[in-house]
């Protein structure tokens, strides 16, 4: 799934959040790095449709985000660090079933639902989750959520899936649990985050620093530019 920013600046009341960026990205694995407010979930917001730029265009497999957000949504799903905003049915089954049948109208342009060949246990099975559809989400862990939260967007077998921090309020164990799952997906996935391990897996990593792309290439060296930036940062704030 080929992602181009050409041009791309985001601004609000006047103040710019984000750009100029000009980029383009193709690989399967991309992670973006930079401090909170740094522009990293406008950045991701951008690429389905959520944020539009003021100037420049961002096109997500060819389409415009501006000219066909419709498409554009129908195959790019996000998924938030907090699972209890992305959940929204009391049941893991209800909630996988309500993002099938939406992607179904979505995808169709129809209110009327012809059968949806999945359902939810069939979802679970295929991502190896043991949990009983007719599990009420209020009895689950903090790391369960967060799988049933990915399950259910995964579940419309997105082109392209975006992750606003999503291992951020996990413990050590889920977050390896939850990074592995993202690591092995067949989906391109852009992973917003500041989790370092996960980032130095992936095959591409941009820092976002006051609204612009300050580095862009391998993992391994952006981390490093990434920690001396913010070592240097804090140096200046509280030193």
């Amino acid at each position: 799934m080929r992602i181009e920013f050409d041009g791309v600046v985001v601004e609000a009341d006047g103040t710019r959040i984000l750009g100029p960026l000009s980029l383009t990205l193709s690989e399967r694995r991309v992670a973006v790095l930079g401090e909170n407010g740094s522009g990293k979930s406008t950045f991701l917001r951008c690429l389905n449709g959520l944020v539009t730029p003021s100037y420049g265009f961002v096109r997500v497999g060819g389409f415009d985000t501006v000219d066909e957000p419709a498409t554009i949504r129908s195959h790019v799903s996000l998924v938030l660090a907090n699972p209890d905003s992305q959940i929204l049915m009391p049941t893991i089954g209800e909630d996988i079933d309500l993002s099938l049948a939406t992607a179904h109208r979505l995808r169709h342009k129809r209110p009327d639902s012809r059968p949806i060949p999945r359902d939810a246990r069939q979802v679970l099975g295929d991502f190896g989750i043991r949990l009983e559809p007719d599990r009420a989400v209020s009895t689950l862990s903090g790391g369960q959520k967060q799988l049933v939260g990915i399950a259910s967007v995964l579940a419309t077998k997105p082109q392209l899936l975006l992750c606003d921090e999503p291992t951020t309020r996990l413990d050590l164990g889920w977050r390896a649990a939850i990074s592995r799952l993202l690591l092995e997906l067949p989906v391109p996935t852009v992973i917003a985050t500041h989790d370092l391990e996960l980032a130095s897996q992936c095959e591409r990593a941009l820092v976002i620093h006051d609204g612009v792309v300050a580095w862009d290439g391998n993992p391994a060296e952006a981390i490093d530019f990434y920690s001396d930036l913010m070592s240097r940062r804090r140096t200046v704030q509280y030193g």
